[in-house]
């Protein structure tokens, strides 16, 4: 079975990667606490390590089974001792005593394990209606990597030109699997995510505030959606939840091989989003302070300094190649300042209002409310405000806990340390874009002192231990319900009781078009996409034409519907596939573009063609290009 086998691959991937990282962390000699502090941070640092590795395969254009096994089977060489102590570890574990543990402590272990286990089967489900990013780009380009064997510019995609680390290891996937075993890579990092956070709040407070943290970030909605899909925002939340468990290391210990293991992670996450600049600047900034009030200004500048230069340099790679083939290298991003190819400043305004677009206001008083906000409106700050999507929300846990903070005392450093994490994340999120899933990176750090709050009030009187059990049973319970509706439509094809094609039939509304374009254009066929970008199960050519993504179809140039057919012919497209938006657009026929396409569509120069589909859920028409003189 299909499911079974991606499990089968990623276990000894998973471990390879160990073997990778605690190979380059070696050299810093740091002083793990116990094995599985290890593994939290061996396994994500050889994960980017593997998909750098990847990306050189990719640009020198050996991205192709063999080339890719062999550098795995390398890896595995190099690592092997590595990877033979973690095996050894674990069968010691396995197989030693088991500790007694408190009964609060395994029913938070039952419930990790049940959220595992629902994201894990979500994972196994073909990708469809819930991820829309991971079927336009994160999975999307690396398919058509891997259809031409290397890593190529793709001018109509601009998605394709971010820092792509976690779609590097999609691209390992698809071609060791397929799907299921990229997904299986995002559901790993949100595992990995979890028991950092479990680390990081045993610092912060009492280690049952780490167990406390990792069980409030489990019955978080988005995180636990996210879990199931192909996206990124789980590795650079990982990354960063790694670089303030190293910061927090080196803060307590002074051993400098935790600020390098800080500046790694740091890099990592600048691979995975550019907005991790937000990460590295508090962070520069903190580690100047730590050391300046200790040792002076000069050795805290130069503490700053090799903190930036080995984190941007890890990131660098994705940000040369971005440069060097649009010209930009934050394209498409800050087009006002370095510009960029098949671009335009109007697309640049477009873009950025989008990105403005979402929250709910943004002077000081929406800035002050948006705790509140994002916990009771979270569809204001998504794609589809008018939907209330239950995924989308970060739950009532931390504003229920985080104002118990008070009832700790004094903070300690680490909490004071995460606070100031925290509000000057918030701050980066307001100003740049109000975008819930931007927002994960902080939550690990709101987890921790919601965590550490949770196990302050439990302290106080038996009414409070009673009301905290309360509020994370309720949540608990509501995160597996809501696990459960995202899950479940998918889940007869995750255990292979139906198959794939079915399940997308029945579950992605555009999926009947995609079918007939699979099986019924010839191989040549050409399709340009409009207010359709979901195009991973196409498997003919095909390009977003959207006015507002690139500058490659001269649409204002056109005089006429003729014009306009006859240049997307010679351009080699043979169909047009217009999305429910596109289309609602065009019942509006004041614009130039929706003139030209209803003329077209009138004059038959655009010919629909009839899909078989249930009309309650065809949301893509697709029309034939009738070029003057073609057939």
């Amino acid at each position: 079975m299909a499911s079974l086998l991606a499990i089968g691959l990623l276990l000894p991937l998973a471990a390879l990667c160990f073997g990778v990282g605690a190979r380059v962390l070696r050299p810093l000699r740091l002083p793990y606490s116990r094995m599985a502090e290890e593994i939290v941070f061996a396994v994500p640092v050889g994960m980017g390590v593997i998909a750098y590795l990847v990306l050189a395969l990719g640009l020198l254009g050996a991205l192709r089974l063999w080339p890719v096994v062999g550098l795995l089977v390398a890896l595995a060489a190099l690592s092997i001792r590595e990877v033979g102590r973690l095996l050894l570890a674990v069968g010691r574990r396995l197989c030693g005593p088991r500790r007694r543990a408190p009964g609060r402590v395994w029913v938070v272990a039952a419930f990790l394990l049940v959220m595992a286990l629902l994201t894990l089967l979500g994972a196994l489900a073909p990708a469809g209606q819930n991820d829309w990013d991971g079927l336009s780009y994160h999975l999307a380009a690396p398919k058509i990597y891997l259809q031409e064997g290397r890593i190529v510019y793709l001018p109509w995609m601009s998605h394709s030109n971010f820092p792509f680390t976690p779609e590097m290891l999609y691209t390992l996937g698809l071609l060791l699997e397929g799907q299921r075993l990229a997904k299986l890579f995002n559901w790993l990092a949100g595992v990995l995510l979890l028991a950092a956070v479990a680390q990081l709040g045993a610092l912060a407070g009492p280690r049952r505030a780490g167990i406390a943290a990792a069980a409030i970030l489990a019955a978080t909605p988005i995180v636990a959606w996210e879990a199931t899909t192909a996206g990124n925002d789980l590795t650079v939340t990982l990354y960063t939840a790694l670089a303030l468990l190293a910061f927090v290391r080196w803060a307590r210990t002074d051993r400098r091989g935790w600020l390098w293991a800080c500046g790694i992670a740091c890099g990592l996450a600048l691979g995975t989003k550019p907005t991790s600049l937000v990460v590295l600047a508090f962070l520069c900034a903190a580690a100047a302070w730590q050391v300046g009030r200790r040792r002076g200004w000069r050795p805290a500048l130069g503490a700053a300094a090799g903190l930036a230069l080995l984190a941007c340099a890890i990131g660098a790679p994705w940000y040369i190649k971005s440069a060097v083939w649009t010209g930009n290298p934050v394209y498409p991003f800050f087009y006002g300042v370095f510009g960029g190819k098949h671009f335009s400043a109007e697309a640049a305004r477009l873009y950025r209002a989008e990105q403005l677009s979402f929250g709910m206001g943004h002077g000081l008083g929406a800035f002050l409310l948006h705790p509140w906000n994002l916990t009771v409106h979270p569809q204001q700050f998504f794609n589809f405000p008018d939907k209330p999507l239950a995924y989308v929300s970060i739950g009532p846990l931390y504003l229920a806990f985080v104002p118990l903070l008070a009832l700790a005392g004094r903070p300690s450093g680490t909490t004071r340390f995460l606070l100031a994490f925290a509000a000057a994340f918030a701050v980066g999120w307001f100003l740049l874009s109000q975008h819930i899933r931007y927002f994960i990176p902080l939550l690990p750090a709101a987890a921790v002192l919601a965590g550490v709050a949770a196990a302050a009030a439990a302290r106080v009187a038996r009414w409070a231990r009673v009301l905290v059990a309360g509020l994370l049973c309720v949540a608990g319970l509501a995160a597996v319900g809501i696990a459960l509706l995202v899950v479940v439509p998918g889940a007869p094809a995750a255990a292979g009781i139906e198959t794939d094609d079915a399940c997308l039939a029945r579950t992605l509304d555009i999926y009947p078009v995609v079918r007939y374009v699979n099986t019924m254009l010839p191989r040549d066929a050409r399709v340009l996409t409009l207010g359709e970008t979901r195009g991973f199960y196409f498997d003919r050519a095909y390009m977003w034409g959207d006015p507002g993504q690139h500058e490659i179809i001269p649409y204002d140039a056109y005089q006429s519907a003729d014009e306009l057919v006859d240049d997307l012919a010679g351009r080699g497209f043979t169909h047009v596939l217009m999305g429910l938006g596109f289309v609602r657009g065009l019942q509006d026929d004041s614009t130039p573009l929706a003139r030209l396409f209803n003329d077209a569509i009138k004059t038959g120069r655009l010919e629909p063609v009839p899909v078989p589909a249930d009309p309650r859920r065809g949301r893509a028409w697709l029309f034939r290009l009738r070029p003057l003189g073609g057939g």
